[in-house]
């Protein structure tokens, strides 16, 4: 399980970034791993579904295997708002 957070210019790398490299994680990737969930929560208006779509490419990239494995893992993703984030997002991953 790993977690980040994120705000200004560029949150969506770095929020990805962040639950990627998380102490939660063991410092371990997840490359490889066949089944991920992960949360986005945000308050309203923060992200576009194109934004969302693209920590979910980020996140498929790191899972996958090499090279014509481009989409190894089952991915389960929910987004949800939360007002009292204002600008920053957080991202919950489990893998």
């Amino acid at each position: 399980m790993g977690s980040g957070r994120a705000s200004g210019e560029d949150k969506i790398a770095k929020v990805t970034e962040a639950a990627l490299s998380s102490p939660l994680l063991n410092h371990q990737e997840i490359k490889g791993a066949r089944d991920i969930l992960f949360n986005l929560s945000y308050s309203p208006g923060q992200i576009s579904f194109d934004e969302a779509t693209s920590v979910l490419e980020m996140i498929q990239r790191k899972a996958s295997r090499g090279i014509g494995d481009p989409h190894s893992a089952n991915i389960i993703w929910g987004a949800g708002v939360d007002p009292s984030l204002d600008d920053e997002i957080v991202l919950t991953i489990v893998a």
